[in-house]
């Protein structure tokens, strides 16, 4: 039998949270503004979860959900974990009799929803799925204004989510959207979803459009746009991967004018029927929105300024509410039922789109068939046109992935997951190759902020510290590109070494130079070295004059880029001048 909920009282809730990733710290802070208790910490990696809990103060941390729930016995958790384990969590949260505060969307289908709903009724806890944009000021604003009837009745409702890649998804420590193909959806589609259906009376089953420009590979549908009927209006949902400059917006369209909340500017809009005559309005439309834009941008401004708007205002206002809810015993602030809706629709749009996700490859655990190359960083930039070329050339090539959504079917490779910081991936991955073609930016750590430091992390953990002979490769190349070059302003060549003296004080990454230096200055029995780079010829060039025999079989040959050859041209034209002067 599960212990029984605590029972109202005015002394502060003690919280837990699971997952300690990103949004946590902003669940930390929104804890502590609205005076509760954090008492522990969890997350799968329990170094992560001690790091986290070291930097924010709190006391425990785990590794093991059921082990904390027992120990620790919370009166909530906030489970800040990726969707498919949203049910297994509540299950347990049900038989230790703990409230549930769960990040949206509820699941990732709409069966676990379902069985979330019922185990927490039986259970007799609660559960707040993350509805945050709800409780944001400006959505407050409109939805009062509407609930006034400012704008008479509602007849369609808009909602519209733009996306914005982070930069962090390219570096080692990948967000959990970018995972799986329906990852980043499962992450933005809620927000519109949740926003539109709480002015539709009995939502219908949605109708569906979508394509893919191919520019978010890791989204298995880029463009979406749903239009869901009910009983007295009409509402419109976009999900644009693609737009510029990203919107987020809803708008409500009613009898007699309309409202348009943007989450961008954080202001609220508007226009509505008036008095005055159609030509009178006509005139004056345009200083009217012009108006209410400059007064936005104004309280946009001073808010930022004066402290009072900060980051993740709905966020916060919910889990004051969903604090609130507990203490007086009134209902969660957003129930499970809108939680199981928000799924619902989600599933059926997911479903309706069946046919147009991207084709993927599926990388195995280890290689099934011989390979004469194999490609680090294949889904980069530089690595991803060397895999093309080999795919094209013929050459059975074994190509390194993390994660699945950024690989595609090509004749003669065969896609495998490895981390380059893992012993035994590489050795795997490289088992019979004759060349390594070396393009990985990454290897571990997360990615430096001068990109002129970047590249060598992960070639100082895989070019030397694990040689390439050990695990039966013959020869070696290592690819990089030119941002990784300082530019001398005297003689607007490229210059490696001024970058390499100025990376040499910071005395905490190498420089690609040293980087690659470092295989021939170790030693690597003999094994035949070759530097590849996009730009014409090198000053430091390190490709080795040997003989026809012990070159590579493999070269990776990268043509410059239009820019670099106009340069080069340029150069080699002075060059001639000042001969012949």
């Amino acid at each position: 039998m599960p212990d029984p909920p605590r029972a109202a009282s005015r002394s502060p809730f003690r919280v837990a949270l699971v997952g300690c990733g990103r949004i946590a710290d902003v669940h930390v802070a929104a804890l502590r503004e609205a005076h509760q208790v954090v008492a522990a910490c969890c997350d799968l990696s329990l170094p992560v979860a001690e790091a986290f809990a070291k930097r924010h103060g709190i006391a425990r941390s785990f590794a093991d959900v059921e082990g904390m729930l027992g120990e620790i016995r919370p009166d909530a958790v906030h489970l800040l974990t990726p969707p498919a384990s949203h049910r297994a969590l509540v299950e347990a949260c049900a038989r230790h009799g703990v409230h549930a505060y769960i990040e949206k969307p509820l699941a990732s289908s709409e069966a676990d929803a379902c069985a979330i709903v019922e185990c927490a009724r039986m259970a007799g806890i609660r559960v707040c799925p993350g509805h945050n944009r709800l409780f944001d000021p400006q959505f407050l604003e409109l939805r009062r204004r509407v609930d006034a009837g400012e704008i008479g009745r509602v007849l369609a409702v808009r909602a519209e989510q733009g996306f914005g890649s982070e930069g962090v998804a390219r570096g080692a420590s990948i967000p959990w959207s970018y995972t799986y193909d329906w990852g980043i959806y499962e992450n933005l589609m809620p927000h519109a979803l949740y926003l539109v259906s709480g002015f539709l009376a009995e939502p219908g089953i949605p109708q569906v459009a979508g394509f893919n420009l191919g520019t978010v590979r890791e989204a298995a549908v880029e463009e979406i746009r749903a239009w869901i009927p009910s009983a007295a209006a009409v509402g419109e949902v976009v999900l644009s991967m693609n737009a510029a400059p990203q919107r987020v917006r809803v708008e409500v369209v009613g009898t007699r004018g309309a409202l348009v909340a943007d989450y961008v500017g954080l202001h609220v809009a508007g226009v509505r029927v008036s008095g005055m005559p159609g030509i009178v309005q006509r005139l004056t439309a345009g200083f009217h929105a012009g108006w209410q834009q400059v007064g936005g941008s104004l309280s946009l401004i001073t808010g930022v300024l004066t402290g009072r708007i900060k980051q993740y205002m709905g966020l916060r206002r919910l889990v004051a509410e969903f604090y609130r809810a507990l203490e007086s015993g009134a209902p969660s602030p957003v129930t499970a039922e809108e939680g199981l809706l928000n799924v619902r629709l989600m599933e059926r749009i997911r479903s309706a789109l069946g046919g147009r996700e991207k084709r993927r490859a599926t990388p195995a655990i280890a290689p099934s068939a011989p390979a004469r190359a194999f490609v680090t960083g294949a889904t980069g930039f530089l690595g991803g046109r060397l895999v093309e070329r080999l795919s094209e050339s013929g050459c059975a090539t074994r190509a390194a992935t993390r994660v699945a959504t950024r690989t595609r079917p090509l004749d003669h490779v065969e896609w495998v997951k490895c981390r380059l910081e893992s012993e035994d991936d590489l050795r795997r991955a490289m088992q019979g190759v004759e060349t390594v073609f070396h393009c990985a930016a990454m290897a571990g750590a997360r990615p430096a902020r001068s990109p002129n430091t970047r590249k060598p992390t992960s070639r100082a953990r895989c070019a030397w510290h694990a040689p390439p002979r050990r695990r039966g490769s013959r020869r070696w190349c290592t690819c990089r590109r030119s941002p990784c070059y300082a530019v001398a302003a005297r003689r607007g060549a490229t210059d490696e070494e001024a970058s390499l003296r100025r990376t040499r004080r910071r005395a905490r990454l190498l420089h690609p130079v040293e980087a690659e230096r470092r295989p021939r200055a170790d030693g690597v029995d003999g094994l035949p070295f070759v530097a590849a780079r996009d730009r014409g010829a090198s000053r430091n060039a390190l490709r080795p004059r040997n003989r026809a025999s012990d070159r590579p079989a493999h070269a990776a040959i990268a043509v410059p880029r239009a820019t670099d050859r106009r340069r080069l041209a340029a150069r080699a034209h002075a060059a001639r001048s000042r001969r012949q002067r």
